[in-house]
């Protein structure tokens, strides 16, 4: 599962707005499979699907695509202290209703996004190409995040799309959600980043094997 220069360039282009919204950066501060955070699953997950829609030819919208990706589990807590025994069932009406609040997302974004955890939500099946995609990316990322030891190193964030994905319509958010301190092992980041010479990476790593297993134990 490797994205090409040109196609990592264009997840840029489409996540670069929802990416750059301080309320989304609060999600680095949260973990979620074994030392992954939950901004980094999102990465995972959206460059997964955006893979998968390109070469099985779904043609899914892909500004839909991102989106609901990036969104799929934006419930701005960590159900490791936070959630409930119920957490993987009630999750997914949570990140929705905050994607509702704090961006402007379509119909079909909020349905799958309420649908990723089938089949868990036995009677909340995906019903569009997105949320099919949303689901079997998140699966595929979930298992490699639980079973690989140690943290995912994601590229340092590119700041070349910031021009660019301007038709998103952002919301500003109409409360303050308070949000708890980042764990110890966790890495935040503040103001902006260094400057360093020649080209900047890219945010979306490649969902390869290789790289997802790297730290891991063989099986």
């Amino acid at each position: 599962m490797k994205l090409s220069d040109k196609e990592k360039e264009r997840l840029e282009v489409l996540a670069t707005e929802i990416l750059n919204r301080p309320i989304y950066q609060t999600l680095q501060s949260f973990m979620q499979h074994g030392s992954v955070t939950t901004y980094e699953h999102s990465l995972h997950v959206a460059s997964c699907a955006f893979w998968l829609n390109a070469r099985l030819h779904v043609r899914a919208d892909e500004r839909e695509l991102v989106t609901a990706c990036l969104l799929h589990d934006f419930y701005l807590y960590d159900w490791h202290t936070k959630g409930d025994s119920l957490h993987g069932y009630h999750h997914p009406k949570t990140a929705a209703k905050y994607a509702k609040l704090y961006f402007a997302v379509s119909n079909r974004v909020v349905s799958a996004i309420e649908t990723h955890m089938w089949p868990l939500t036995l009677f909340h099946v995906p019903s569009n190409r997105t949320a099919w995609l949303l689901t079997i990316a998140d699966k595929i990322c979930s298992v490699r995040e639980t079973l690989q030891r140690g943290s995912l190193q994601s590229n340092q964030l590119s700041t070349q799309a910031r021009i660019a994905a301007a038709d998103v319509n952002m919301r500003r958010p109409g409360e303050v959600v308070q949000h708890s301190a980042a764990p110890r092992s966790v890495r935040t980041t503040s103001g902006p980043l260094p400057h360093k010479s020649g080209p900047r990476p890219s945010r979306f790593p490649s969902p390869s094997r290789r790289a997802l297993s790297r730290r891991s134990s063989p099986l």
